[in-house]
């Protein structure tokens, strides 16, 4: 009988073969009609592009560029929607390349088995070409449409996204470490584009916060799914320490050190901000709440609670800032 993907082990002198495990649901039959095939093709570079993840991005780019606003520049508006645009095609490479070095890895989980690669959907080929060639047009993009500070920035996420984050999940659990860079660096292309290549403080802040906030995220995802992180051989906090007790520990420092960059990110200025101020403490309550309790018992019943009440976070958050930065 043949292991399952969530139990399946992958040795130094086996990979995987696709073929052994099909999910025929996702398949596309060579008996179909050209227009559902051609349908079910570009459903699956879209869902290799990962479209939400893609799309939270964008939404901290935006706010990046509304906090940067008393330091714009003529024409910045533009600037930042094409910002935007050329982000959206090299986030999508990203997420596809991201994709094509773990397809092996994915292929032994139940969570991303599903997914085009390994579901047979999409080949290696199609795959890595569909990264090259979003992450040269993006990075033109950015270089003809915007600026070069901006398409450094970009480039330079990519290749740390990539190249260094993706390998480095079956080496180390720190990757989660190098991950939030990755994960906060598109908020300063909010500022440079609209700033004229200069990062302001406000983004800067705001990087903070990603940064920071991204720990008890997923050290609740990490929790929720160390099975088949450990199956699989990605090194995370919880399969390294199973007992819970190094993410939870994560989980709560990082909660703590929202306070003083939240203070600083919407400092009083009237009265205003006071409010806003008032309510974004109370939402870095919210979260330490439930960073406390997952710290006391890391189950799956307080994982799940963080990780929503992290979303619900990130959500508010950037509302509020929006805000704030609209009334100066």
């Amino acid at each position: 009988m043949k292991k399952s993907p969530s139990n399946r082990q992958k040795t130094s002198s086996e990979e995987p073969d696709f073929g052994e495990r099909r999910v025929a649901t996702n398949i596309i039959s060579a008996t179909d009609e050209p227009t559902d095939q051609a349908v079910g093709l570009v459903r699956s570079y879209v869902e290799l592009a990962k479209p939400r993840i893609s799309i939270m991005v964008l939404l901290t780019v935006a706010v990046a560029g509304l906090v940067s606003l008393p330091q714009t520049v003529a024409g910045s508006g533009w600037q930042l929607v094409h910002a935007m645009i050329g982000l959206l095609l090299i986030s999508g490479s990203g997420c596809a390349l991201n994709q094509y070095l773990e397809r092996y890895v994915d292929w032994m989980m139940v969570r991303t088995c599903k997914r085009p690669l390994p579901a047979q959907r999409l080949s290696s080929v199609q795959v890595a070409v569909f990264g090259a060639v979003t992450f040269g047009i993006g990075l033109a993009w950015l270089i003809a449409l915007v600026n070069w500070q901006t398409a450094l920035i970009a480039g330079g996420n990519w290749i740390l996204y990539v190249w260094i984050y993706t390998p480095l999940k079956l080496r180390s659990w720190l990757n989660t470490y190098v991950g939030a860079v990755a994960g906060a660096l598109p908020v300063l292309i909010g500022s440079t584009a609209v700033c004229d290549g200069q990062v302001t403080l406000g983004a800067w802040l705001l990087f903070a916060v990603l940064f920071i906030w991204q720990f008890p995220h997923f050290m609740a995802i990490a929790w929720l799914y160390r099975g088949e992180y450990a199956d699989a051989g990605i090194r995370m906090a919880t399969t390294v320490d199973a007992t819970g007790k190094l993410a939870g520990r994560h989980a709560l420092a990082f909660c703590l050190m929202l306070f003083p960059v939240t203070v600083a990110a919407i400092w009083p200025a009237n009265l205003i901000n006071v409010v806003l101020l008032i309510l974004a403490l109370g939402l870095a309550v919210w979260y330490l709440k439930a960073a406390v309790v997952f710290w006391k018992k890391t189950d799956t019943v307080t994982s799940r609670r963080l990780f929503r009440v992290s979303l619900g976070y990130l959500t508010a958050y950037l509302a509020l800032l929006s805000i704030c930065a609209l009334v100066q």
